[in-house]
């Protein structure tokens, strides 16, 4: 299981075969069911990117990442690489991504034990 990115030549060469996309939707010109589609409608993995820091970054610190995130999320390098790899674009500043990541913890966690990939202890 990854991105489809990861196996594109693969799977585009005919070399790997696509089981199922574990995103909401399909992939535009790919033609492979999404997991809802094959009933698993719970399943839902989409990749995202984030830069985190470690603990105790001091404000000025925290700023200017912060600063360097927001000019690299707007660069057209960024943009050309949103496009290669058709990814959605979004951002989120800290305080909403670090609760996105909380949730995200806790959805995929629950996801996972429903699988039966991971115990509940």
């Amino acid at each position: 299981m990854s991105g489809f990115n990861d196996f594109r030549d693969l799977i585009e060469g005919e070399r790997l075969r696509a089981l199922a996309v574990v995103a909401p939707e399909r992939l535009e010109g790919v033609d492979v069911p999404t997991a809802a589609e094959l009933g698993y409608p719970s399943v839902n993995l989409v990749n995202w990117r984030g830069v985190v820091a470690a603990p105790g970054i001091s404000e000025e610190e925290r700023s200017e990442l912060l600063e360097i995130t927001e000019e690299m999320y707007q660069a057209p390098s960024w943009q050309e690489a949103i496009d290669r790899n058709r990814w959605d674009p979004s951002w989120a500043g800290p305080e909403e991504f670090g609760g996105f990541i909380s949730e995200e913890e806790t959805r995929i966690r629950a996801l996972m034990i429903d699988l039966g990939l991971i115990d509940e202890a």
